[in-house]
């Protein structure tokens, strides 16, 4: 009885005592708050007015006011505490019969928002907030405490206070109808801000970070032998191409020598200088290039030091661990001292154990829990306790506008984590598309707050979200769950990642999208979100409920905007466009995040429908990516006719991508010879391809250059039809030469300068 008696006031709420039911007036509330927890009262009489319906009556003052007379109102007092347990997030709530103390560093009235008048926060906004409307509040006398299981939980923000940027990058320059205004990206900010308030997001930060990020410029001069040794033989940041030349960019990369004892001397001494505050920190850096290859390095992660060894070390685990335990070892093995588990360093060392106290920050890559159970059960048998999970995954997962129906799984992945020892969580990061990604994260949110919840509970909360198409809301939703995550995205969610490469499942999925979802997908579910809207519903319902039927109107777009062939293509990207400017308004959507993840992957048309081509009828003809290249050092070409060339004499020469200037061309695609050769020339060149001319293309023709350095003339078929310049902007021809539809064609390139075109060339018919 003692046993369960101490695991509860451990491991969860406690209610000591119960009894009086109270119920309150909002004109009869008082909150005493603090500077430190001023915001949490505010919020704290924003819910009492929204559950009343009676704004502007709650009262809020300082504490100074405790002791005057305020007429017998009842009262909320905050007592601030800064304990070690409170940084943890333990709240204690004493209901009384005149008043209510709300004890903690944070979050105490959201504890008691939620346990004791039902209140759920879904998603930001005053939409997302589930209540149940009532003249008065009332609840029950009692003491509570709360303590979450988690020391630390968070998804990190999107927004950041004050970060308001303006200025777009020139890829999403013509994108700027989307760009949030500086009010919107406030609005958004304070609702984010609050949302994770409310999930009592934050607690005991682990203290993991990349820790020798500053080490080279430190020590490079006075300790050299503190610096790992790079592929080149060299301590010094490795780069794929050495220069010799190192930004700071390449200097905070640079690795250290974990098993050199004085590394573990100088951790200790900074540490010590520190005043021995808080976690030892040994986390490797960043990025996956220049780790150790001294002889000691090696053998302790066993390797030969005498073989041949990869370009890039695929396991550096045990050097790490080593240096985290000699580091216990000298600190008293009283200090925990955190390594991360990440990329190289990922998997559990393989050749030595874990003998002090030891926390990581483990950074797993996958959402399959067979890899999950083996990544953490190794960390564990190799003697590892504690530890906290840092994923990236909403960035490899979350910023499509597609509904993927990974909920369950992400709310499995974290129990994974949990049942081996994870005691604090720091994912990265909101991605905000609340249409489609809220039930997502507010899984997260809850479990992560309350691990003993089921998903079945923390969907059903969900699904409160709206009213009484709840039950037709959680079928569209179990449909993508069950019809497309479970069937499609889940088995095969091995072989997505590694066609998006170095992890990334949402590029494996947008270039493979029609493999994984078919039309009738959205037939079937707009028809559930039709059910649904017919359903009684109160006004924030409705709203919701239209909402998910843009969302899945903008996803069939997106689903066209991606699978669609040829001048189809073209015409479904500009449909998405549309349809974006259209209700961007209406759907909690990021839409320039999106936008931006589309053309990173350069999966729909949208650069080209915003672009150029804008001003010019379809058909567009995208001329082939690689041309037949031959450099004219002489300038002899034109002496000799080179444009009259029959198009099988070039098949003689080299390929070169249009789509880099010469002068910094794609080296896995150039010959070796010409690339060495191109760095450094300027001069004349020239380029041949021949293509078949589609149909639907009319006169007057147009050859666009979005890039190009230097000077252009255009031959079709061997006579001069055209020419352009440019300094590395756009350049455009009109051509004067006949084309023929359906007919073949052979178009060479004399270019002048020093770079040539730099981007894809188009062909187009007259101007709108």
């Amino acid at each position: 009885m003692r046993k369960l008696f101490i695991f509860l006031c451990i491991f969860s709420f406690t209610l000591i005592l119960s009894g009086k039911e109270i119920i309150l007036s909002p004109e009869n509330i008082l909150i005493l708050s603090g500077k430190k927890t001023w915001d949490e009262a505010q919020d704290l009489a924003y819910h009492f007015e929204l559950i009343t319906g009676r704004k502007n009556k709650v009262e809020v003052k300082e504490l100074s006011e405790e002791g005057k007379n305020h007429k017998e109102k009842y009262i909320f007092r905050f007592v601030h505490t800064d304990t070690e347990e409170a940084k943890k997030g333990k709240c204690i709530v004493k209901t009384g019969e005149k008043e209510t103390v709300l004890e903690g560093r944070s979050g105490a009235a959201y504890w008691f928002l939620q346990k004791d008048l039902s209140v759920k926060w879904i998603r930001p906004g005053e939409k997302g907030i589930v209540y149940t409307p009532s003249e008065k509040i009332s609840f029950q006398t009692g003491e509570k405490t709360y303590i979450p299981k988690l020391v630390f939980r968070q998804i990190r923000r999107s927004f950041r206070k004050g970060r308001y940027n303006k200025t777009l990058p020139p890829a999403l320059a013509n994108y700027s109808f989307f760009q949030l205004t500086k009010e919107e990206y406030d609005r958004k900010e304070q609702e984010e801000s609050l949302w994770r308030n409310r999930h009592r997001m934050g607690g005991l930060h682990p203290n993991y970070g990349h820790a020798f990020t500053k080490w080279y410029d430190r020590f490079h001069k006075t300790h050299p032998e503190y610096i790992a040794v790079n592929k080149y033989g060299r301590r010094e940041p490795e780069q794929r191409h050495h220069t010799g030349k190192f930004s700071e960019r390449d200097r905070s990369f640079t690795k250290i020598c974990p098993t050199e004892k004085g590394v573990a001397e100088q951790v200790i001494h900074d540490w010590t200088k520190r005043g021995k505050r808080g976690r030892i920190n040994v986390c490797m850096n960043d990025m996956p290039q220049g780790f150790c290859r001294c002889e000691r390095c090696l053998k302790i992660d066993g390797y030969d030091p005498e073989g041949k060894l990869p370009a890039y070390l695929p396991h550096v685990t045990d050097r790490y661990v080593f240096l985290a335990n000699r580091v216990a070892e000298m600190s008293g093995n009283n200090t925990p001292v955190v390594l991360y588990a990440y990329e190289s360093g990922l998997e559990a060392p393989r050749n030595i154990k874990i003998k002090g106290n030891i926390y990581a920050g483990i950074v797993p890559v996958t959402l399959e829990t067979d890899k999950l159970e083996k990544l953490y059960s190794s960390w564990q048998k190799a003697g590892l306790k504690h530890f906290a999970i840092r994923p990236n995954l909403h960035y490899y997962t979350m910023k499509s506008g597609l509904f993927l129906g990974m909920e369950k799984q992400a709310y499995t992945a974290f129990q994974t984590a949990y049942k081996y020892g994870a005691d604090a969580v720091d994912y990265d990061h909101i991605m905000p598309s609340w249409a489609v990604t809220a039930f997502h994260d507010y899984t997260l949110a809850r479990t992560f707050l309350e691990p003993e919840k089921s998903f079945e509970e923390i969907e059903k909360e969900f699904l409160l979200l709206y009213g009484n198409a709840a039950p037709e809301m959680g079928e569209f939703y179990r449909y993508w769950r069950q019809e497309v995550w479970e069937k499609h995205l889940g088995p095969n969610y091995g072989q997505i990642v590694k066609t998006g490469r170095v992890h990334n499942f949402l590029r494996g999925l947008l270039w493979n999208l029609k493999d994984y979802y078919k039309e009738s997908d959205f037939d079937i579910t707009d028809a559930l979100l039709q059910k649904a809207l017919k359903k009684d519903l109160n006004k924030n319902a409705k709203a919701l409920v239209e909402e998910a039927i843009l969302a899945n109107k903008h996803m069939r777009l997106i689903f066209h905007a991606i699978t669609k062939k040829d001048q189809e293509k073209y015409k479904a990207a500009s449909e998405l466009l549309a349809f974006r400017q259209k209700y961007r308004n209406k759907m909690e959507l990021d839409l320039m995040g999106i936008i931006a993840t589309e053309n990173t992957y350069r999966v729909t048309a949208l650069p080209e429908v915003t672009g150029f081509l804008r001003n010019y009828p379809l058909p567009w003809v995208k001329m082939p990516i690689a041309w037949y290249f031959k450099a004219d050092p002489e300038n002899k070409g034109i002496r000799e006719e080179w444009y009259k060339k029959d198009h099988a004499e070039w098949k003689k020469g080299n390929f070169l991508r249009t789509d880099f200037f010469w002068s910094n061309p794609y080296r896995s695609e150039t010959d070796p010879v010409l690339y060495k050769f191109l760095r450094s020339y300027k001069g004349a060149a020239w380029y041949c391809v021949r293509i078949k001319l589609p149909r639907g293309l009319s006169a007057p023709y147009y050859l666009t250059f979005p890039k190009l350095k230097g000077k252009c003339v255009l031959y079709v078929d061997g006579k001069k039809s055209g020419e352009t310049e440019a300094k590395g902007g756009e350049g455009v021809m009109k051509l004067s030469c006949y084309l023929k539809e359906g007919s073949f064609h052979t178009f060479t390139l004399y270019c002048v300068g020093d770079g040539g075109p730099g981007a894809l060339l188009w062909l187009t018919g007259g101007k709108k």
